[in-house]
């Protein structure tokens, strides 16, 4: 099949489509070409027992339909808190494959993402403001030929859609990295309109109709939870949340209203997930914006409540 074709990679996916099959210890992600395998576990020799004996099975699979895997391009990486992470690298054993030590990596690019072991997300915010900040000096050379909308039209082209992907995941980073992005808005908004240092944000970002960068992460996580509930994502993210309907079973108030079932997190990490923030988000909204009809509807009802 030639490179650049429609059909190609269509049938490349329906071609290694069988392959989480294969895997007993580990969840198999895959997104074009690029696989995952991961696995938790207390237990660090589980870990590198269950990723070892799933790769030797990985490459028999490859084998049989005449692929190969990149040796030198897989590497391991290690999720844990920062108190365990000394203990995790120093008493990890090696995970072998074909004979060789896989590199162990304290940070790695997953599909545009950066994690790093701790996931504190300082690598990741590093490389994208320094993509937004190259693209808003491109747009300092030459705003003086642009008017403001198409100054807005630049950067919600080009800069937006940094600080949005995967904001879901990485926007629950601690506050000074935060307000190291909300700085960078406050300087394309005065940038933008042509304002100095004294402007005030609150009104600049009100004459541009921005949103600051957690109100946006607020926003795409409520969006993510239409889509989960509205048939627009995958089962696994929907099996993520749990109605109150489904909790009690009593009829309460709650379950009318199309609210979500809130554990309460016993660890900090837990409560700036996705799963736990965004059930908290959504379950503020009020029933019209969660009953929108369709999603075009939802994104102009939640902006409109969001800003009233």
């Amino acid at each position: 099949m030639p490179q650049g074709s429609v059909l190609g990679p269509i049938l490349f996916l329906i071609f290694i489509n069988d392959l989480p099959l294969i895997t007993k210890f580990t969840a198999t992600d895959i997104y074009a070409d690029d696989t995952t395998l991961s696995i938790h576990h207390s237990c660090i020799d589980s870990v590198v027992e269950s990723l070892s004996q799933d790769l030797i099975s990985v490459d028999a699979w490859c084998t049989k339909n005449l692929m190969s895997i990149n040796v030198a391009k897989t590497k391991s990486l290690y999720l844990s808190s920062k108190s365990k992470l000394n203990y995790v690298h120093n008493h990890a054993p090696p995970i072998k494959f074909r004979n060789v030590n896989i590199s162990n990596n304290i940070e790695e690019k997953l599909l545009g993402i950066t994690l790093d072991s701790s996931l504190s997300w300082d690598v990741h915010i590093d490389n994208t403001l320094k993509k937004c900040n190259s693209l808003l000096y491109l747009l300092s050379r030459i705003k003086q030929y642009l008017s403001v909308s198409m100054r807005k039209l630049f950067y919600n082209a080009y800069i937006l859609p940094h600080l949005d992907y995967c904001c879901v995941i990485w926007g629950n980073c601690n506050c000074l990295l935060t307000e190291r992005i909300i700085r960078f808005q406050k300087r394309a908004a005065r940038l933008i309109l042509d304002k100095d240092l004294t402007a005030p944000s609150v009104h600049l970002f009100r004459e541009l109709n921005w949103l600051t960068f957690p109100e946006r992460v607020m926003y795409q996580k409520a969006l993510l939870i239409y889509k989960i509930f509205n048939d627009m994502c995958p089962d696994y993210l929907r099996d993520l949340f749990t109605l109150t309907s489904n909790v009690h079973d009593r009829t309460l108030r709650s379950s009318s209203e199309f609210q979500l079932y809130s554990p309460k997190p016993r660890t900090e990490f837990f409560r700036k997930s996705f799963v736990s923030s965004g059930t908290n988000i959504w379950n503020c909204l009020p029933y019209y914006v969660k009953n929108a009809t369709n999603i075009n509807q939802f994104k102009s009802l939640y902006l409109r409540w969001i800003k009233s």
